[in-house]
């Protein structure tokens, strides 16, 4: 079955998948064009030069799906509120290269509990909702790496999906779906 498609005895009415792998050239935009509509020109990837910065910040090599990713859309996804959602979670460059800084400030606050700060050594933090919600690369977890969470209230980092590209699934599921109820709304 192609990717993207539907099953034949699947529900008419519900979304093509969001199948492949996002170390697979073309994955990325593939998705965010087929889930979210934004036309290719609105999904821009990183330079060689700021895919270096994230590397140096990262402090050891990018998994390849990272690396992927960044090249396809990790500088501006779309326009509107998609592009706000990118750029809110510091998913894009350069934000995302101010997410150590604000995950080392989060587990010096939580140095009391049972945090481990040299997660950040092992790890890199690539994603910031708000400032509380800080999600790591598992960076010795091969190609398309576990993602990690740092838990809030105690510090601690426990894998949240299992690969990269699981996350991504769910960055980009639930706002395809807004995106489909949207259009199913009636309009005055």
């Amino acid at each position: 079955m192609a990717d993207d498609a539907r099953n034949d005895d699947a529900d008419p009415a519900a979304p093509p998948t969001l199948s492949g792998h996002l170390a697979t050239p073309g994955t990325f935009t593939r998705w965010v064009g087929t889930h979210l509509r934004v036309p290719p020109g609105e999904v821009v990837g990183c330079t060689e030069a700021e895919i270096a910065d994230v590397d140096a910040a990262a402090g050891r090599p990018l998994p390849a799906a990272y690396r992927q990713f960044l090249q396809e859309g990790g500088k501006v996804v779309g326009s509107g509120w998609v592009a706000d959602h990118f750029s809110r979670s510091s998913l894009v460059y350069p934000r995302v290269l101010n997410v150590r800084d604000v995950a080392l400030e989060m587990l010096d606050d939580l140095k009391e509990a049972a945090g481990d700060p040299t997660i950040v050594q092992r790890a890199f933090p690539f994603y910031n909702w708000e400032g509380y919600l800080i999600r790591l690369l598992d960076l010795t977890g091969g190609d398309d790496p576990p993602v990690l969470l740092i838990d809030e209230e105690t510090g601690e980092a426990r894998v949240e999906f299992d690969t990269f590209s699981a996350f991504m699934r769910s960055e980009v599921g639930p706002l395809a779906d807004v995106i489909r109820r949207l259009r199913e709304f009636p309009q005055s």
